[in-house]
């Protein structure tokens, strides 16, 4: 029904192992086909199979990688790509499965974080119904009505469990989008999701960072190892996963081709922070941008983990918020029915 997870952490694994046997020597096609082995889902481990039957055929690796494309996201296939006509592919394999580790990471944040919430909210579906499941049998006016109080209980329960298969189901198919994508073909434009993402409170400070964090460690590794800096900046744009730095970074090497500095061509705004600016001026002036960039790297990728766990902390706030109001909307239903059944006695 979802298709392939992602960020499925045995392809993680697996493209892992994959790095290792590379690096010293291994044959592309046995070291698929040995890494598909530690894949347990049978969709992942077939695909993998198949694109080393592939590559014992003869396939380029851009074929390879299209054959690969259910279970990696077009920016990841074109880092894969780069490293591999680089002459860099370990540095590549490396990139892609720190870049996964580090949503695996968020992903482990944000459901430890959610799971006392989640309890507390599941327990108030069932606790807030239930004085007016009993207040007909305490009163003496009649049995429970047992069909009533599930629905009150199951409602909002059905409500977020609906918008966790919604997102979901969106996730998957923006991954399986960006699959159909054929290698060296331009990427999406932003989106209204990307526009969203980059304007709810909190939620835009994990997008700045994580989309920072790709443009800079991409970036860096690009130029150091000998890339021009506009075959860089068009990687980069494929890389990242948000439409609205997809624009940025194009314009900006729009900019630097006619001349200007990089962090002259840096817009301005919420996305490109000051501090940004500053760090790429030293690398410019310095002639050390591949390293500048490295360095911001890893500092955006810091405060990406952080946002994330703000936003962990977040959601968690919201939560207590929806069953502070759900359990005040029972008890306010709970006294217009002793009203009622006041009104009732008196009339």
């Amino acid at each position: 029904m979802f298709g392939i997870d992602p960020i499925n952490k045995h392809v993680t694994e697996a493209l892992n192992a994959m790095k290792m046997q590379l690096a010293v020597g291994v044959s592309l096609e046995k070291s698929l086909r040995t890494s598909a082995q530690g894949i347990s889902a049978a969709g992942p481990r077939g695909i993998m199979e198949k694109a080393a039957d592939m590559s014992a055929e003869g396939a380029s690796f851009q074929e390879v990688l299209k054959q690969l494309s259910p279970m990696l996201s077009y920016s990841e296939r074109t880092i894969l790509e780069a490293g591999w006509e680089g002459g860099r592919a370990e540095w590549a394999f490396e990139s892609v499965v720190e870049r996964r580790r580090v949503l695996h990471e968020t992903r482990r944040q944000i459901r430890g974080q959610m799971v006392f919430p989640s309890l507390i909210f599941t327990a108030a579906c069932f606790i807030a119904p239930a004085p007016a499941l009993l207040a007909p049998m305490i009163s003496g006016q009649g049995d429970a009505d047992l069909t009533a109080y599930l629905v009150q209980a199951l409602s909002p329960l059905g409500f977020a469990l609906g918008l966790i298969v919604l997102y979901t189901l969106v996730q998957r198919r923006a991954a399986r989008s960006w699959a159909n994508l054929p290698a060296g073909a331009a990427p999406p434009r932003a989106t209204i999701f990307d526009y969203l993402l980059l304007g709810i409170p909190v939620i835009k400070h994990v997008q700045r960072w994580k989309n920072l964090g790709e443009f800079a460690s991409l970036g860096g590794n690009l130029l150091g190892a000998g890339v021009s800096i506009f075959a860089a900046f068009d990687l980069c744009a494929k890389a990242v996963s948000n439409g609205l730095y997809r624009g940025d970074i194009t314009k900006i090497k729009d900019r630097v081709m006619k001349g200007d500095p990089i962090y002259v061509a840096l817009p301005g705004g919420f996305r490109w922070p000051i501090e940004v600016r500053a760090m790429l001026e030293v690398g410019y002036e310095s002639g050390k941008e591949d390293e500048v960039l490295d360095r911001m790297g890893r500092h955006a990728r810091e405060r990406y983990l952080d946002a994330v766990r703000t936003a962990g902390q977040w959601a968690g706030r919201i939560i207590y918020v929806f069953v502070a109001m759900f359990i005040i909307l029972q008890i306010v239903k709970i006294l217009g029915q002793i009203g009622a059944a006041y009104s009732g006695v008196i009339g």
